[in-house]
Formats: structure tokens, C-alpha cells, sequence
């Protein structure tokens, strides 16, 4: 098998001896298939079929018809082009694909999970698609930062994203290096309430009465609450991160209970994977693993503390 791993490979990158853009494609529909996204420091914001946070890799049909993956491979290795092999998938035209970089080379058929034979480097490597005829695309990552993505835009350039799209089209906060994607962050999302101790008001749809967290989105947009975390730990902003598929739209607020169950239930109540007690400082706000949000709970016992204004809590300054 390893024999014919390296033959495959030695006839690939024989076949685009041309240049590492350049080559002998077949032409058609197979262009049109891209690298559209790629996390290569994943630490909260996807998580697969087990539980874990692999770094992953998005390819996007930008075609009218569907592609056989057939005969396509990937690889981090310019000498190793057929360094992993796709399986026989399709990937529908307008449609994705998610490719888990954690080295473990299999196709999770239960969940319809593609896992790669390599892992990424967040330190910052390049990433290489070969189609069924040779023809090699190229795409250069540089050193990253957590929970943010690298994405192709509309002209065919590759910026950084701040709230990463697996799934969907790549956009809002982007900038040409990670660190200006930072700098561009905006406070949409407000910590407006926080109970530490909830003894006797607002039970839980299974009768407890647990501390919780009350989030406002104080923006003139419609905010996806997954992009967000929260935390009882400042040197911890991903301890828990916001249920898929959640919109918040301008000037409405959700409340989060803190019970440590890290569950949502049929009524929608969304339990966190930490418990908030007087014991704790703080509560953490977080987006792309900076704090966007800090309310500080001395006061906090039996009963609520409230955020009125911004004097009340340490905000990011933008």
C-alpha cells in the first residue's frame, strides 16, 4: 500500500512538473472546486462526532454540478501531493464539505465525517487540493490565532475571518492578518444579568433553580450565538460556547443557565458546561478567544447583580 501511496504521488507531481498552479487539468466542472475555509487552531469553535476539536479544512463546489471526489486528494506536503485520498463523496453543486485534519485517514460513515491522514500546524504551512487530472491548487496559511478562520472571498483572495462559516458563505469581520481581525472585533453581544446564587426564582424546565447569565444584543444586527462564549475563568474564554443554529436579533436578550449540564432543552433553555456560584470573580464574554467582557461578581450572592451600563463591567475598548 505504501508502494502505491508513493507512486501516486511521484505521477502527481510528475503531471504538474508545469508549476504548483499550473498543470494538466482535465478542465470543466472540476475547477470549480475550492479550498473556501480552513481553521488550523481550532480550540472551542467546531467540535466532531467525538467530542474533539480537530483543526479542519472546507472545500466549496462553486459549480452548476455535482463533483465526484473520486480520484481527488489533499495534502500539506508539496512532495507528498496524494498524502490523503478522498473517498468516493460527492460534493453537490453550491454545496460543502468538511475535511477534520487530526491525522486519523478514515471516513466516519455514521456521521458523514471526512477525517484527514495529517494535522495542520497553526504556526502557519500550505495546503494543496489535486484533482483527478493533476492539476494542483495551492493555498498559503500563515501563523494563526484561535477560533478564527482562513477564507476565500468573492474575487478568489484569501483574508481572515473573524466568526468562521463552516457550512455557509464567508463573511463579515475580515482583515489580511489575524492580528487586524482582533482589532476590528465589535461589541455586538452585552452581558445585561447575572445571578450566582439562584435559590428561589426562575426555575430550569426540570425544577432546579441555577445561577444564569442574561445576554442582550445591543447591535442593529442579527448576532449567531455560536460565535460567542462564556466563562467563569478569564484565563479560560472557550470553557463553553453557545449552541449552533441560535440567532439573537437586535434588541433582544437570552438567558443562559449556569448549571455545569452543557445541554440545551425541548424548551430551548440553554445549560452551560460550568456552574456559577459566590464563589466565583467573574463572568467572561467571548469572541475569537479575546474578552470581549468582564463583569466582576464580588457583589453577587442570593439574588440578582445587574449590568445597567458599561461602568459595571470591564469591556474590550475597540
Amino acid at each position: 500500500m505504501k508502494f502505491i501511496h508513493r507512486a501516486v504521488s511521484l505521477l502527481l507531481v510528475a503531471a504538474c512538473a508545469v508549476g504548483v498552479m499550473g498543470g494538466c487539468s482535465p478542465g470543466g466542472e472540476s475547477d470549480k472546486l475550492v479550498i473556501n475555509e480552513i481553521m488550523t487552531k481550532n480550540a472551542s469553535f467546531l467540535t466532531d462526532s467525538e467530542g474533539e476539536t480537530p483543526d479542519w479544512i472546507e472545500l466549496y463546489n462553486e459549480g452548476r454540478t455535482d463533483i465526484s471526489l473520486k480520484n481527488w486528494y489533499l495534502s500539506d506536503s508539496e512532495r507528498d501531493p496524494a498524502k490523503y485520498a478522498f473517498p468516493d463523496l460527492t460534493v453537490k453543486a453550491g454545496g460543502y464539505r468538511l475535511v477534520f485534519c487530526d491525522g486519523k485517514d478514515w471516513y466516519d460513515a455514521e456521521h458523514d465525517e471526512l477525517h484527514a491522514s495529517f494535522s495542520l500546524a497553526s504556526r502557519g504551512e500550505s495546503l494543496y487540493l489535486v484533482n483527478r487530472g493533476g492539476k494542483t491548487t495551492r493555498v498559503d496559511i500563515g501563523e494563526s490565532l484561535k477560533d478564527i478562520s482562513l477564507g476565500r472571498t468573492g474575487d478568489g483572495s484569501y483574508l481572515w475571518f473573524a466568526k468562521p462559516s463552516p457550512g455557509r458563505k464567508n463573511e463579515g469581520v475580515c482583515a489580511g492578518r489575524p492580528e487586524d481581525v482582533i482589532e476590528k472585533l465589535e461589541n455586538e453581544l452585552m452581558i445585561t444579568e447575572c445571578c450566582c446564587a439562584n435559590n428561589f426564582t426562575l426555575p430550569s424546565a426540570d425544577g432546579n433553580c441555577y445561577g444564569f447569565v442574561t445576554v442582550k444584543n445591543v447591535s442593529a444586527k442579527a448576532v449567531r450565538l455560536s460565535d460567542y462564549t462564556l466563562s467563569d475563568d478569564a484565563g479560560k474564554t472557550e470553557k463553553w460556547r453557545f449552541q449552533k443554529g441560535v440567532m439573537l436579533f437586535p434588541g433582544e436578550s437570552r438567558r443562559v443557565l449556569c448549571s455545569g449540564r452543557n445541554t440545551i432543552e425541548e424548551n430551548g433553555d440553554m445549560h452551560t458546561s460550568f456552574q456559577l456560584d459566590a464563589k466565583d470573580q467573574a463572568v467572561v464574554l467571548g469572541l475569537a478567544g479575546v474578552v470581549m467582557q468582564t463583569v466582576p461578581l464580588e457583589s453577587c450572592f442570593e439574588g440578582v447583580y445587574a449590568v445597567v451600563n458599561q461602568k459595571d463591567a470591564q469591556r474590550r475598548e475597540g
